[in-house]
């Protein structure tokens, strides 16, 4: 059946009666227009016709931190086929995720094929939506609450919150404040269905403690839950929940899983005629208690609804259409594992936290290696060839076939963060997160060295799991998943390895067999470990090499024809005079090797100052290799140059050695100090250049155009905090951080000093406020506020006397602008823009621009200068 649709009308719009009054001025959260269609599938439409009062669907997007709950008022016509719809605004927050796949297809035949859901995982995620008068229920109110639930596992005892109403811990509302919720409640590792709520009238708080551990055990009196006796099992696919129940009434209590009713009882509290309680409190779907982890949904979540009515049981059981040919869980089709290689992939997209409650997902990167370890994963570039980050975290599987000789063998895993371990398919151990903390408290780490003599400890962050099996000669598949990164986690693999051996001697890491195998077997020991990881970070450096340099060259057309223009502008331009030496100088014509000579020679002419002699070779290299490479030079390679007795022996070793990787590891530390607004390693959250200083060492390595160089870097794309140039917009302790990087960019490209305009017009300088702040609104693309700090302080008589001038106020926007067209013109640069709307890009063509000669002399002059 094709999508139907439904009216949207403004949240404004009028309703008859008290509750669409509540509705309009209550929920008002924008003005859709009037007719808008919304696409419903049957499954959705059952729901709609039933008037919810509040209706989370999760068609948004992934990514997106607000959803859509839809009320239908309660007033329209009961016969209609197409009801209106009001839009409500609910905020995604922590870890929620959108855009997962819900209830589709095949399985599900009235659902919509592209039907989405909502992921709550295992940490701190949930969706809130503001209180409202149709959101609380009183004496002879009735209720139905109902969603389509797949939870991946539902711990004994543990009370998984689907939808409720108070207990979020908001210091506005008191503390134990449940109007009401459905929960589903671990029962024998199966998931039972429950429903909670406290009374209003509820005595002192000693005589009703409240459940503080996710149990409830010791609430008595004021908290009233019914749980149902039957139950489904966890991770079995999607599954239809609901509870119907007209408070005062406690006989009206039912329950319903997958459309059907069940029995139950009410196991806290008893039952109640009294009013439950009634207050402000927030609508929260997917946990509650302030987002704890034992309250929030392990899992996902589609087609949340509350009504203001009990449901009869024909409308529920209108729910559940389900073709039961069709798989529940569809299998997850794993990549066969290669004969001779360590399969490893990369699964982006999973839920924060610290377990595995997640839905299966492609992986996103795939790649094989010899041995069964890693310390660091290959580097992921975007489509400029800049570093770019994973989704954070993300999940690291590895599976190889492993040899397990007969006898009784030990298998030894270590990883940074959580970890399953399967042999042949079953699991055989789990790793838990390792515990963090902040404050400077944790254990002192001490080294475990109850292995066998000579075995590598676990390092610092790292843990280890150890299985015992006996061995049987044959082939087996070691499959192994790690959780990387998270938050407050940088995602970092540690020393990341798989290895077997006898318990009582040093096992010996996993290595692939067959072709492209060295054969040689790496033991778990400090020396064995250190030799392989040069091995392994050798390899690395090559692939992240070609990785690089593959993508950086979907830019090279672009880069091609600037460059060919910016060489016509030369050729086009005048070139400098270049000054004759005499031959009456003997000295100074003799000591001419090249054109810069000439212009050097000239002015020591001018000066009367004797030109100096020739450097010695073993002088030479020394200098040679200080200002190139930043390293004096070893003895040895002083030595084959002096042998070297070829008359161009000087240039071949500048080739040579500007050609080492240190010449590019030279230049790192000077582009920093220049680029960093705030040049320290104590802090490097104070806006220095340590987030990006490995994009600085690549565009060296790589040769990279200074103009493409300075266009990246005012881009400011690609990963933030791990080495991409878009740590470069890092800032913090600054209410104008791009004021800030148009005064570094200014300074290191321009040669302008503009520190001054950062609260004045500089008196020294000839920059104005509006100078600094038009360049700060071209990096944001849009108009930049002058904060309060940028300032004098003092009354006008003072200021008055100052030798400065204050032009623009505080709280004055300030649009983007190009304020130096005596160097560049706007127009001159257009034809360079590929997004001519984008004023960030624009400002990195005029600072590069060959018709900017400004630029070109700073960069000739912090040559020289280095």
């Amino acid at each position: 059946m094709r999508p139907r649709s439904f009216t949207t009308v403004p949240a404004h719009g009028e309703w008859t009666g008290l509750l669409g009054v509540c509705l309009a001025a209550c929920f008002a959260v924008g003005s859709p227009a009037v007719g808008r269609a919304v696409p419903v599938s049957t499954a959705d439409r059952e729901i709609i016709l039933d008037r919810p009062v509040a209706l989370w669907r999760f068609e948004e997007a992934a990514g997106s931190k607000q959803v859509v709950a839809e009320s239908v008022p309660p007033d329209t016509a009961a016969d209609t086929d197409e009801p209106t719809v009001v839009p409500r605004r609910a905020d995604a927050i922590g870890t929620a995720m959108l855009g997962e796949a819900g209830p589709r297809p095949p399985r599900h035949p009235t659902a919509d094929a592209a039907n989405g859901a909502a992921l709550l995982g295992d940490g701190r995620g949930f969706f809130r939506l503001a209180d409202a008068p149709d959101l609380r229920f009183g004496a002879g109110d009735s209720i139905t609450l109902e969603a389509w639930v797949h939870p991946f596992a539902v711990s004994d005892g543990q009370q998984a919150v689907i939808v409720g109403k108070g207990r979020t811990g908001r210091p506005e509302v008191a503390k134990d404040n449940q109007n009401w919720a459905l929960r589903l409640t671990g029962v024998r590792g199966a998931a039972a269905v429950s429903f909670l709520f406290r009374t209003a009238a509820d005595p002192a708080p000693e005589a009703a403690p409240a459940p503080s551990d996710g149990t409830e055990a010791r609430a008595v009196g004021a908290f009233h839950r019914w749980t149902s006796t039957d139950v489904f099992e966890p991770d079995s696919g999607w599954h239809h929940v609901a509870v119907t129940y007209t408070f005062g009434s406690p006989d009206s209590i039912r329950g319903f899983i997958d459309g059907r009713p069940v029995a139950g009882a009410w196991d806290l509290g008893g039952a109640t005629s009294r009013p439950p309680v009634m207050d402000e409190d927030e609508v929260w779907v997917g946990s509650s208690l302030g987002g704890a982890a034992a309250s929030t949904f392990p899992g996902l979540l589609d087609s949340v609804a509350v009504h203001r009515r009990a449901l009869s049981p024909e409308r529920i059981a209108a729910r559940w259409h389900v073709d039961d040919r069709i798989s529940a869980v569809p299998d997850v089709a794993l990549a066969p594992v290669p004969e001779d290689a360590v399969l490893f992939e990369v699964i982006e997209g999973v839920p924060d936290g610290t377990g595995w409650s997640y839905t299966p997902r492609e992986p996103t990167e795939r790649f094989s290696r010899e041995f069964f370890a890693m310390t660091a994963l290959p580097v992921r570039f975007d489509g400029a060839g800049v570093r770019a980050d994973r989704t954070n975290p993300f999940v690291v599987r590895a599976r190889s076939l492993v040899h397990l000789p007969e006898g009784r063998q030990r298998i030894t895993v270590r990883t940074r963060g959580a970890a399953r371990i399967f042999l042949d398919g079953e699991k055989v151990a789990e790793l838990k997160a390792p515990g963090q903390r902040t404050d400077g408290h944790e254990k002192m780490f001490q080294p475990d060295r109850t292995g066998p003599t000579g075995m590598r400890i676990v390092q610092p962050g790292d843990q280890q799991a150890v299985v015992d099996v006996d061995g049987d000669g044959g082939r087996h598949t070691l499959h192994v998943e790690v959780r990387v990164g998270g938050r407050g986690r940088r995602p970092e693999t540690g020393e990341f390895a798989a290895s077997i051996g006898p318990p009582d001697g040093v096992p010996t890491v996993v290595q692939a067999s067959g072709q492209g195998s060295t054969g040689d077997r790496v033991p778990l020991s400090d020396e064995g470990w250190e030799r392989l990881v040069a091995r392994l970070d050798a390899e690395r450096e090559r692939v992240d090499t070609a990785a690089r340099r593959a993508a950086a060259a979907g830019q090279d057309e672009y880069w091609r024809r600037r460059h060919a223009a910016a060489r016509a502008f030369v050729l086009a331009s005048p070139g400098p005079i270049v000054p004759e030496v005499p031959t009456s100088q003997a000295a100074y014509a003799a000591a001419v090797h090249n054109e810069i000579d000439r212009f050097v020679n000239a002015r020591l002419i001018e000066q009367g100052v004797a030109p100096a002699a020739l450097i010695d070779d073993a002088a030479f290299a020394r200098r040679l290799s200080l200002d190139v490479r930043g390293i004096v030079p070893e003895a040895a390679e002083v030595e084959a140059f002096i042998a070297d007795r070829r008359s161009d022996r000087r240039a071949r070793l500048v080739d040579a050695w500007l050609a080492d990787p240190r010449w590019a590891d030279h230049w790192v530390g000077y582009w920093q100090d220049v680029l960093a607004e705030n040049p320290n390693l104590v802090n490097p959250t104070l806006n220095n250049t340590g987030p990006f200083r490995f994009w600085i060492h690549d565009s060296f390595v790589d040769r990279k155009p200074i103009d493409r160089m300075v266009t990246e870097l005012v881009m400011m794309e690609g990963s933030t905090h791990f080495g991409g140039p878009a740590g470069f917009a890092l800032a913090t302790e600054n209410d104008a951080p791009f004021a800030a990087k148009a005064h570094v960019l200014a300074r290191a490209f321009l040669g302008m000093e503009m520190n001054c305009a950062r609260c004045h017009d500089a008196p020294n300088h000839p920059f104005l406020q509006q100078d600094l702040f038009g360049l700060a609104a071209m990096l944001k693309r849009g108009p930049q506020r002058v904060p309060a700090t940028s300032s004098v302080p003092g009354d006008p008589a003072r200021l008055a006397s100052l030798a400065i001038s204050i032009t623009l106020q505080p709280g004055t926007d300030v649009a983007p602008a190009w304020p130096f067209d005596d160097l560049v013109a706007r127009e001159a640069v257009r034809g360079e823009i590929r997004q001519p709307d984008d004023t960030r890009e624009e400002l990195a063509a005029l600072i590069t621009s060959p018709a900017n000669r400004r630029f070109a002399r700073v960069v000739v002059n912090r040559l020289w200068e280095r």
